[in-house]
């Protein structure tokens, strides 16, 4: 029972601090792509690496564009295994948000203005970035 009122402590700490970013982005017009007002991806995107998007809001379309926050995420891809995969494609990243086989993360892709996310075996190996609060 500890467990799970752990993990639903967790899920909901990551929906918190995403409904935060949301909402924070969507105040700031540097982060506002046509009518899609969270463009939290492309804010948080570096601005070279990544694969072409034709879709205005995309990360990969003009690159130029991407990081108002400062936060330069690189298009690194994955490591499964020995494969390394997505690479120009997708910055995937670890949160601290854990159980004991699986962690939540949080992915850019070049096509989406949005953040995705998910809850991935430890075993994959995707990127960290350590923050301060």
């Amino acid at each position: 029972m500890k467990k799970l009122i752990t993990m639903t402590i967790m899920v909901l700490a990551v929906a918190v601090a995403m409904a935060q970013l949301t909402n924070y982005v969507g105040s700031q017009s540097d982060y506002v792509c046509g009518s899609v007002i969270s463009s939290i991806a492309k804010a948080l995107a570096g601005t070279t690496g990544w694969s072409t998007s034709s879709w205005t809001c995309g990360v990969g379309n003009d690159p130029s564009l991407n990081n108002a926050t400062g936060f330069s995420a690189v298009p690194a891809g994955i490591c499964l295994g020995s494969q390394f995969l997505s690479a120009g494609f997708s910055a995937v990243f670890w949160s601290s948000a854990q159980t004991s086989t699986n962690a939540w993360c949080r992915a850019l892709n070049y096509y989406d203005a949005h953040v995705s996310g998910g809850n991935d075996g430890k075993w994959y190996g995707f990127s960290v970035r350590c923050l301060r609060d």
